[in-house]
């Protein structure tokens, strides 16, 4: 498998690395884990600390373009990321994705009621 890695940024402030990659001729035949896995491997990083963001395939091409987000600890990915893509990643599982979007409408329940003339 070919890795082009196009762009790596440091972001001091969230803690983590942005990478953008090209796998040359996998489109179809790559896993997000896989993706991350290779990504690890060129990154020098943890398995764990690797999480992708972005997987899309072009028209009339072989080649995924991949976006990763290579956190230093796990609390500052699990408070940035979305819930979809740490489900997406197996790191939250759909039991605790469910429970946390519950306390929200309970917020919207209690808001103030306009009283009718």
């Amino acid at each position: 498998m070919d890795i082009e890695v196009t762009s790596d940024i440091e972001n001091k402030l969230l803690g983590r690395r942005e990478v953008e990659c090209v796998f040359r001729g996998t489109s179809g035949a790559l896993s997000r884990s896989n993706a991350a896995q290779a990504v690890s491997k060129q990154m020098k990083a943890s398995d764990k600390k690797v999480y992708t963001v972005l997987l899309k395939g072009a028209y009339g091409t072989m080649d995924l373009k991949g976006v990763f987000y290579i956190y230093n600890d796990d609390e500052a990915a699990k408070k940035d990321l979305q819930t979809y893509v740490l489900k997406r990643n197996g790191v939250v599982t759909e039991a605790a994705a469910e429970a946390a979007p519950a306390e929200k409408p309970k917020a919207a329940a209690e808001a103030p009621k306009k009283e009718q003339k």
